[in-house]
């Protein structure tokens, strides 16, 4: 029985109250992604800052910001309290999703059994921990799982038994328009569009999924994606000759970022039995898959019930032929079988592509939302009589929820300011340029200070890597800035960053420090001053000294040739500054610094020649020349 207007009404307003509620109660959300990029990403993109400022946002300061307009314009504009419910009844749509999705694939029973079971179906998804622990704040997961479940019910609502072949084939394009979406807003939705083709191709004999439905599919896919990530996919490869920028650069070999593919695999098990066992760890309260500690039975209970169901579904022909045979009923199952197979593949296979290829809870909140659809699936299959599926089905839901515990992190009470940054003069000038240091989530801060203001983040998770057109650009904005030049960190420094501070020729003066205070971060700023830069190869007999600084911390092999003598390697390495007692005039030297990458040498980069009288000349290779040594401007030239 199909679900009724005003049933659907008053369900989707419930849901949305509901949500909204519970998401205020939680408080207003300060998280670390929001902190970190979020935010900042959305004011970069309106205001034309992605390529002025420097990673911000560390890695994921090149995200597609389009999710988070919404999140971004409230934050501005609405109140904190009244942001975070529209945050709550937003996400509460996954809650109608679920309850519809349930209704479509409930043929059986009657009308108050199944508002009953899709009700408790909703309500086991959106029970779940994670689920909880990002309502009512600004996470792209409970958005994209919208676009999946949507897809889903389209694929689902095009499968009942009084659906036309014409209007099957537009529910596919509709999935694939919303799937599609899904991924071109966030890639990592890929694990769905992967999971429901595997489906689709398994069960095409049954589904009658031909190729005409498939280009139907695969067609609103692609203009799904170009809907949502199209712009922004065209803009990365056009900036950074990388569609997914700074992501899996070891394909895309940009020559902006090094050649790294940046996954995330801390959470991913290192054995087929550890990956086994995930499910009842959080079955414990042990967090494999997530920063914070959270509990969740439903996994647990689905990891012993799916093996069971599948096993049940093996002996039913068996089954039904000899109940056939001795004359005995056969009660027909709550759901049908293309709708049983359709969701169980489905939940299956994404849940196998999560494990495998990320294993980061938040990204399975949308198979998490169907969970309890799911369990409705299973019981259904192994259970005889609708009383007792109903039974035991209620049972396990009211368990799984009493079970559930999350552990919301970083929520304030309600303020007017989201942030509360309080500036102070010292960090008010205009035409600053602040050098962000440290991996703590801080670019939140940028909106507030000064237009003209340019941001450079030279450490954290995205430090910029050597022979990289960031690392060149970051430097060249650091030389040639002519206002005020400060560091910007919410966290204390460490040996890395002032590692960075060393290798970019800025000096930091710990007497000019200043502090400023956000809602949740104390700030420090402190002058930076921009060194003269080292020589790149220098001879000086008078002291006998020879330096050299290979550009941008290349490795780099020094050979010498004294008078008519073969020329012999000298030393390798980086940087270095040596004094020699055979520096003496009477003698003709040739000094070369020559690239190398341990492998084999690479061009020529200096050359420095004493003559007999003492008089030296030298020549860069890479443009501009070397000066002679008391012509260069004092600096240090870094450990040997």
């Amino acid at each position: 029985m199909r679900p009724r207007r005003k049933e659907i009404l008053l369900i989707g307003s419930l849901g949305v109250l509901f949500s909204a509620v519970w998401a205020v109660s939680i408080g207003q959300d300060l998280g670390w992604d929001l902190r970190n990029y979020q935010y900042y990403s959305v004011y970069a993109w309106l205001h034309n800052r992605i390529t002025y400022h420097i990673a911000p946002g560390q890695r994921q300061n090149w995200l597609n910001p389009l999710v988070y307009v919404p999140h971004y314009l409230l934050i501005q504009h609405a109140p904190s309290l009244i942001a975070t419910a529209i945050f709550g009844a937003i996400a509460g749509l996954n809650f109608v999703l679920v309850y519809l999705l349930t209704r479509c694939v409930v043929s059986k029973g009657r009308y108050g059994m199944a508002v009953a079971i899709s009700l408790l179906s909703a309500s086991v998804g959106v029970a779940d921990p994670v689920f909880v622990e990002v309502l009512g704040g600004i996470s792209s997961d409970i958005i994209i799982s919208i676009f999946v479940l949507a897809g889903l019910l389209a694929l689902c609502q095009s499968h009942r038994p009084e659906i036309n072949s014409r209007a099957r084939s537009v529910g596919y394009g509709l999935c694939g328009l919303f799937l599609g979406m899904a991924c071109g807003l966030k890639l990592t939705a890929f694990v769905y569009i992967v999971g429901l083709t595997l489906t689709l191709v398994v069960l095409a004999p049954v589904l009658q999924f031909g190729h005409r439905r498939f280009a139907v599919y695969a067609m609103g896919g692609i203009f799904g994606f170009l809907l949502t990530g199209g712009y922004w996919s065209w803009f990365l490869w056009d900036q950074y000759s990388n569609p997914i920028f700074p992501y899996f650069n070891s394909v895309f070999q940009s020559p902006w970022a090094a050649p790294e593919s940046l996954r995330d695999d801390r959470f991913l098990p290192q054995t087929v039995e550890a990956a086994i066992s995930y499910p009842f760890q959080w079955f414990v309260g042990l967090h494999t898959t997530n920063e914070n500690q959270f509990y969740d039975a439903r996994f647990a209970l689905l990891a012993v019930l799916l093996p069971m169901v599948l096993l049940a579904l093996a002996s039913d022909r068996v089954a039904r032929r000899r109940n056939a045979l001795e004359g005995r009923s056969y009660e027909q199952p709550l759901v049908g079988r293309d709708h049983f197979w359709l969701i169980v593949l489905f939940f299956l296979t994404s849940y196998v592509v999560w494990i495998v290829v990320f294993a980061i809870q938040h990204y399975l909140i949308p198979a998490s939302l169907i969970s309890g659809l799911v369990l409705l699936l299973t019981l259904d299959r192994l259970f005889a009589t609708t009383a007792s599926k109903v039974a035991v089905f209620t049972s396990l839901a009211l368990f799984s929820m009493v079970w559930g515990k999350s552990f919301p992190s970083q929520r304030l009470p309600y303020h007017k300011d989201w942030f509360g940054v309080e500036l102070t003069p010292a960090v008010s000038e205009p035409n600053t340029l602040f050098v962000m240091l440290g991996d703590v989530p801080d670019s939140y801060v940028v909106p507030f200070l000064p237009d003209s203001d340019r941001f450079v983040r030279i450490s954290g998770n995205f430090p910029l890597q050597p022979r990289t057109g960031l690392r060149q650009m970051a430097r060249e904005i650091i030389n040639q800035h002519t206002g005020p030049i400060r560091s910007l960190t919410s966290g204390t420094l460490g040996s890395f960053d002032r590692l960075q501070l060393d290798r970019f020729g800025l000096d930091l003066s710990e007497t000019g420090c200043g502090t400023f205070r956000s809602r949740i971060d104390q700030f420090t700023s402190c002058p930076l001053a921009l060194r003269p830069p080292p020589p790149i190869l220098a001879v000086d007999p008078r002291s006998q000294m020879i330096l050299w600084n290979a550009p941008d911390e290349t490795i780099a092999r020094v050979y010498v040739q004294k008078d008519s003598d073969p020329k012999v390697l000298y030393a390798e390495g980086s940087q270095g500054d040596e004094q020699e007692t055979w520096i003496v005039p009477g003698h003709r030297f040739v000094f070369e610094l020559v690239g190398w990458d341990g492998a084999r040498e690479g061009p020529l980069i200096a050359t420095a020649t004493i003559d007999e009288q003492g008089n030296v000349s030298s020549q860069t290779f890479g443009g501009g020349t070397v000066p002679a040594p008391d012509e260069q401007a004092p600096g240090r030239s870094g450990d040997k």
